[in-house]
């Protein structure tokens, strides 16, 4: 017997879309979907283009050499109550700042304007054999703390040459890392013809994405360690906010960050180094810096910058290729007890002091066909076992606090 249609699917009239079933349209897929860009993960990108070498070893290192500081931190002398100081033979410094010092150097106290100079050679924080008030300035009255600062070498009439002084150069490490990403897919998966072109090469394309976001939390958050405690060992490598320097990350509490403060902070983090810095900046810490209205804020052409959006800005101290990083924005809103909420984050690296480490052989790279013979599927893999080169982190710094209340 036919069968014929029900009065309902019956329609009069011009043919429209809305007279066929909607899954029998072909629908209006981009051929190319979409997938996140190199601004996702900017240290990664900029650090591997700028600086990248190989090591031979899970553990590697470099060296590094420091000039002495240029002062000695008072602490007590042998005539401290007050009165005339002149007689004064003896002063106790901090705990070995009295090393690079030898005779015949002079210090001056910027509190007193007062000379200190050394007659003989310190050995130990107690130095003895001091003048007071030497060439011709006023001993004074010094208080716990106070800064002797290193004038210079004067060297007394038919003396002999000085003992030379030198520093011993010092050897950071760090570790690799292993990383892997798979990617798998079912057979029955890989023969689907899907819109948008094949899902395979989607998928493969975003775990690449998914593979270098790892490493771009590894470098800015990772810690140093060898975790024992399961079957094998495995190594993490120190990230960048785990290798600055205390003394150069900067928190503002007090309110709207402004352009004032980030000149004065400037001063603290441009003090050692060259004159540029690339500032990691939490989308907030960017808009807050926009709404100055600065006119020192330009766009460099991203054909420049390997693809990543970068705005400079030209402060008194250091100029700054500002970057945006969303990494920042997806952890915020916990403060960290060291440098804060990431949320209204600022990091400011020379990025010649920075260096992208693989291990011979290791560095990012794809595995084809790892599954096993028997498998219906095809199963692939990112591998990467890398790690970060941080040198002179007091040339490094952060602000905590880059917002607009």
């Amino acid at each position: 017997m036919v069968e014929f249609a029900s009065l309902s699917n019956t329609l009069t009239g011009v043919r429209l879309e809305t007279a066929i079933n909607q899954e029998r349209l072909v629908r209006d897929v981009a051929e190319q979907i979409l997938l996140l860009d190199p601004n996702e993960y900017p240290l990664v990108v900029i650090s591997s283009k700028l600086r990248k070498r190989s090591c031979k070893q899970t553990k590697f290192e470099w060296q590094e050499d420091k000039f002495t500081k240029p002062y000695m931190t008072y602490k007590s002398g042998d005539d401290s109550s007050g009165g005339d100081f002149s007689d004064e033979t003896s002063l106790t410094v901090d705990t070995d700042e009295y090393i690079p010092y030898q005779k015949w150097d002079a210090f001056l106290n910027m509190n007193s304007g007062e000379i200190i100079y050394l007659t003989e050679t310190p050995t130990s924080e107690t130095i003895n054999n001091i003048v007071r008030g030497a060439f011709g300035t006023t001993p004074a009255y010094m208080t716990a703390d106070d800064k002797l600062w290193y004038i210079g070498n004067v060297v007394e009439e038919a003396a002999g040459a000085p003992v030379a002084i030198h520093t011993k150069i010092t050897m950071p490490y760090n570790y690799v890392t292993k990383l892997k990403t798979a990617v798998e897919m079912s057979g029955d998966m890989l023969a689907d013809e899907t819109y948008g072109g094949p899902d395979w090469e989607y998928f493969r394309r975003k775990k690449g994405v998914e593979h270098a976001r790892k490493i771009e939390r590894l470098f800015w958050w990772g810690q140093r360690g060898i975790d024992t405690s399961i079957q094998n060992s495995a190594h993490m490598s120190r990230g960048v906010m785990h290798w600055l320097s205390a003394d150069n990350i900067i928190s503002n509490s007090s309110g709207a960050y402004t352009a004032q403060q980030l000149f004065e902070d400037m001063e603290t983090i441009g003090r050692y180094g060259a004159g540029m810095r690339t500032a990691f900046c939490a989308p907030r810490a960017l808009t807050t810096i926009s709404g100055w209205g600065l006119d020192d804020l330009q766009t460099i052409p991203s054909d420049e910058t390997y693809g990543i959006n970068i705005k400079r800005l030209v402060t008194p101290h250091l100029d700054l290729n500002l970057v945006k990083t969303k990494m920042f924005q997806d952890m915020g809103g916990q403060s960290h007890p060291t440098w804060g909420n990431p949320n209204t984050l600022m990091v400011l690296l020379q990025m010649d002091k920075l260096a992208y480490v693989f291990k011979r052989g290791r560095d990012t790279h794809y595995i084809a066909n790892i599954q096993l013979k028997e498998d219906d599927l095809q199963k692939d893999q990112y591998f990467s076992q890398v790690g970060i080169q941080f040198e002179q982190p007091e040339i490094h710094g952060a602000i905590d606090g880059v917002t607009t209340s």
